[in-house]
């Protein structure tokens, strides 16, 4: 068997991340993972590993806070299960599928792209910028959702229901990547996972899921111009891994009536007169994506607000990660922030100036441990660049006895002071784009307790 397997998100809310597992590799929320499910709070930082023993690829739970299951059962912590190819795990809010290694197929590593908007980055026909203006403004617009997420299934079921003009698309396909266990596809086990009620993002913010990238940039591709919504409907079956593709292929009405017209590029209105001639009852319209269980939270109404959360956990995941890399305590709380700043405004509400004093103080704590954070990132890299530049230039220095001197490198041989020239460009460079983690985690742990807290 391979010493090499490919895991892939295929539920959660960064469906279609795939990392790449090459004799060992971890699971978790926090960066350095093989797999990091930085969205996904319900994982731990370091979660579960993915390993080889033998012949037998298992996996091993790493004392998890929310566990690790496999075939309807929470591992034990720190005892080997083997698995085999196509099997799934639900870790946290996510299920990842196991494969092998597949030639050709890019590893998709998490980016900021899952924040930014599709809007601005492809051009569409008004029906698809329709069905995206539609997603962006019900999750800005609706106070009573402050977590939300879109996969390609939940696009997939907006462009089908705005095509139709009703919650009913008439299509099978849809009615089954709508239902609660629609994730029984993968096994019966999965059938009350609760994938899409469980993610918690930012409130009064959309964050688009890797493989939606995909589907987007592979419509790009074959279109190679403005895309529509049959473009992404032949894009998803294309793509192939998200739970609306498998259902769309599992739809025999579906693919009789879009497959063909798919394959050549339908155009906005040929996809919309199909859908709406199957469709089966004139319900009202809905406003699309409304998850049926979602939580209900009080309302950020001011952008502040917004940012302020955001910088929170931005803060505290940086100091639980130097404090505790290994295992991250789930709600590290420094001194200072013992209450959470929606849990300050809520305890200061009714007292202006109370809130007004509470929320300065917590703002200026946050902003002081930032700055804490990002002189620990310098000083990391000044360390490194110290270290490894000096001892350059002293053995530079020792063996320079005139501009004829000349060092073997491989195949080829430089000037002396050309090659000092360029190790302090490599010093300017690493002064600038980074160094070690490990080194940067000392030295924030060092800073947090010279300043006592």
């Amino acid at each position: 068997m391979s010493d090499t397997v490919v895991l892939e998100v295929i539920g959660g809310p960064m469906d279609g991340l795939r990392g790449l597992i090459d004799k060992k590799g971890t699971i978790g929320r926090k960066v350095g993972n093989a797999l990091s499910l930085a969205l996904d709070e319900e994982v731990s930082g370091r979660h579960a590993e993915i390993l080889k023993e033998g012949h037998d690829w298992c996996v091993r739970d790493l004392n998890s806070t929310n566990g690790t299951f496999y075939q309807n059962e929470k591992l034990q912590g720190n005892r080997s299960y083997p698995l085999k190819m196509d099997d799934v795990l639900l870790i946290g809010s996510s299920i990842l599928q196991i494969d092998p290694e597949k030639a050709g197929e890019d590893c998709v590593p998490f980016s900021e792209s899952s924040f930014s908007d599709p809007r601005t980055m492809f051009t569409m026909t008004p029906g698809l910028n329709h069905v995206w203006n539609s997603i962006f403004r019900f999750v800005e617009e609706d106070n009573t959702i402050d977590r939300y997420f879109c996969d390609v299934d939940r696009l997939f079921i907006a462009m089908m229901e705005s095509a139709a003009e009703i919650s009913d698309a008439g299509y099978d396909c849809v009615s089954q990547v709508k239902a609660p266990g629609r994730y029984q596809i993968f096994g019966k086990w999965l059938a009350k996972a609760s994938v899409a009620t469980s993610f918690k993002g930012q409130p009064g913010t959309l964050t688009v899921a890797p493989r939606v990238w995909r589907v987007m940039s592979l419509a790009a591709e074959r279109k190679q111009g403005t895309i529509g919504i049959g473009d992404i409907l032949g894009a998803i079956l294309e793509e192939g891994g998200s739970l609306a593709a498998r259902y769309m292929r599992k739809d025999n009405k579906f693919m009789e009536d879009f497959g063909p017209k798919l394959r050549r590029g339908a155009s906005d209105m040929t996809v919309i007169d199909i859908v709406r001639t199957v469709r089966k009852s004139p319900e009202p319209a809905v406003r699309p994506l409304v998850p049926s269980s979602q939580p209900v939270a009080a309302p950020v109404d001011d952008p502040w607000k917004v940012f302020g959360q955001r910088l929170e956990r931005l803060v505290l995941g940086f100091l639980a990660d130097a404090i505790n890399p290994v295992a991250t305590q789930q709600d590290f709380r420094p001194p200072g922030l013992t209450m959470k700043l929606d849990e300050v405004l809520a305890a200061s509400a009714g007292d202006r100036a109370l809130l007004d004093q509470r929320t300065k103080h917590y703002l200026d704590t946050l902003y002081n441990l930032l700055v804490v954070i990002l002189a620990s990132q310098h000083d990391g890299y000044k360390f490194f660049a110290d270290a490894l530049c000096t001892m350059l230039e002293s053995t530079v220095s020792e063996k320079k006895d005139g501009r004829s001197l000349m060092l073997p490198l491989g195949k080829k041989s430089i000037d002396i002071d050309e090659l000092l020239v360029m190790v302090k460009a490599v010093r300017r460079r690493i002064d600038n784009d980074g160094v070690s983690d490990t080194i940067v985690r000392d030295i924030i742990k060092k800073k947090f307790q010279q300043l006592g807290l």
